[in-house]
């Protein structure tokens, strides 16, 4: 049997409403020679319903997890059926441009790179004049993985933005099985620190123009509340984070960047808090949960010698923003 160029897989929980609009979207990409791999995450929902006249075509795999493993697990089992020379991932609600993965391959075969990263759109339930990116890329530009890295975690400012998503870059096969990166089961912050470590094993990387991945932000999603798990996780992926730069003798090398990336997924739990969480009591609480959580990521010395005055002064003083002194 002829393997497919790439593999695009697909974790689904409880998106019956949103996944034939992710599908489609697969289905008549520029590149026919795709297979489409849909792990459901054991879904309370009728899924298979909704996808059925899908699996007519031959390129569609479905495959329902006896025991729920969360989107990082639901990849896992992905990558493990998957046969194409490339890889991709998709989540159920969100969607792509039509020539997104013939772009992506066409540079890879060009250029020999290990992933290509790609222009991210936010999507609303409301209209917005404007696109809304957290990445966009104008040009075809290659990076490494060190420069990509220090892009990423806020070290160096060149004009382009590096998201952790693994949604917006394809990956070659033969890289992650050769690295042998895996998603961790049930954490919220899974793509983060799989985007970390594959950015850092690669040897080269594609920043891709004229082509998008649509995220939808839709109420009720991962990202669109809160409760302590978000906390746990955040220090869970952060303490892996730490010891994966240990392990590879990495850790002064890239201290500031660990610590660049810190301030900014607590700034990300704050926010949340304050947004998702409505009784007061309750933001107080989780607030001093994750003061505890915090300190437990950081040596106080480090910190203080790798972060910003400033930072630690908006941290003492929120309220003020004039420093001025009368």
């Amino acid at each position: 049997m002829v393997k497919p160029k790439i593999s695009i897989i697909v974790p689904v929980k409880n998106t019956k409403d949103y996944i034939c609009k992710c599908l489609d979207s697969l289905q008549f990409q520029t590149i026919s020679d795709i297979e489409v791999i849909i792990i459901d995450d054991c879904s309370t929902e009728n899924i298979f319903d909704n996808i059925e006249d899908y699996l007519n075509d031959s390129r569609f795999i479905y495959k329902r997890l006896s025991q729920s493993k969360g989107p990082g697990g639901a990849r896992n089992e992905g990558l493990a059926i998957a046969s194409g020379e490339y890889v991709g991932f998709c989540d159920s609600d969100d969607w792509v441009d039509f020539n997104y993965y013939q772009s992506a391959v066409n540079a890879l075969d060009a250029c020999g790179a290990d992933i290509a990263m790609l222009s991210f759109v936010r999507e609303y339930d409301t209209f917005t004049k404007t696109p809304i990116y957290k990445c966009k890329y104008n040009e075809l530009m290659t990076l490494n993985g060190n420069v990509t890295f220090r892009i990423m975690t806020y070290q160096y400012n060149m004009g382009i933005k590096v998201i952790p998503p693994c949604t917006n870059k394809v990956y070659r096969r033969e890289f992650l099985q050769r690295t042998n990166v895996k998603f961790v089961e049930q954490m919220y912050f899974q793509d983060t620190l799989f985007c970390i470590q594959t950015v850092l094993s690669a040897d080269k990387i594609l920043c891709i123009p004229g082509t998008e991945y649509h995220h939808y932000r839709r109420k009720g999603s991962i990202i669109q509340s809160f409760n302590t798990k978000h906390t746990d996780d955040f220090h869970h992926m952060f303490t892996l984070f730490r010891q994966y730069l240990k392990d590879r003798g990495l850790y002064k090398v890239y201290c500031f960047n660990y610590y660049k990336l810190l301030n900014h997924f607590y700034n990300i739990i704050i926010r949340e808090i304050f947004e998702f969480v409505h009784d007061d009591s309750e933001r107080k609480r989780h607030m001093s949960y994750s003061f505890k959580r915090l300190q437990e990521l950081l040596v106080l010395e480090e910190y203080l010698e790798y972060t910003d005055a400033e930072v630690i002064r908006r941290h003492i003083q929120p309220h003020i923003t004039d420093t001025t002194l009368y």
